[in-house]
């Protein structure tokens, strides 16, 4: 009765075959995500600026150390320090993975506990999608130790985005590809390859 209840809507890889547009897609909301992170930066530069956190004279450098910020690698001591590879392995594909899988799963559950169609956009799916998103702010702050605010409303906005893209999409796939760039990006744009 329990399984009946939490069987699974949203895979992986539902329709075959359309993985080149899952990666356009990912691609394109990656783009937009980070247009929305430029100007969150921005909008809060001014506290920034006041706090010393950020050069005035480069925003990008601060979209960069937000966006690392959120994946939860410090810049001091990243958490496999040795193997920048296996930092790339656990922190761009394997943590993607699970968070992806998690937030989808969730949404699933709550959608299906509250009778809540996952089929249109609606008041109750958007409470469902905050619910999710603070409880992913909740993690990256309490699991990860991400404590930057930025990095954080960052977290809270790119699991509501990647919601919505498995929801619209009926499958995982560009949800996970869009994390999976997205983590990359901000760990290479930091750490490099050496």
């Amino acid at each position: 009765m329990v399984l009946q209840r939490l069987k699974a809507t949203i895979n992986y890889n539902v329709f075959s075959g359309n993985t080149p547009q899952a990666i356009a897609v990912a691609f394109l909301a990656f783009i937009a995500f980070f247009a929305i992170t430029f100007t969150i930066t921005l909008l809060f530069q001014s506290t920034a600026f006041l706090q010393g956190t950020i050069d005035p004279s480069n925003p990008i450098q601060s979209i960069m150390r937000h966006g690392f910020a959120a994946t939860g690698l410090s810049e001091e001591k990243p958490i496999f320090a040795n193997s920048i590879l296996l930092t790339y392995i656990a922190f761009g594909f394997v943590f993607s993975i699970i968070e992806t899988s998690y937030i989808v799963r969730f949404l699933e559950w709550l959608a299906k506990s509250f009778n809540i169609s996952l089929a249109k956009f609606s008041i109750g799916l958007l409470l469902i999608y905050f619910v999710i998103g603070y409880t992913f702010v909740l993690f990256h702050a309490n699991v990860k130790g991400v404590e930057d605010n930025t990095a954080l409303m960052m977290t809270f906005i790119f699991a509501i985005m990647s919601l919505e893209i498995a929801r619209r999409f009926k499958e995982m796939e560009p949800a996970l590809y869009l994390h999976i760039i997205n983590n990359v990006f901000f760990i290479f744009n930091i750490i490099g390859f050496g």
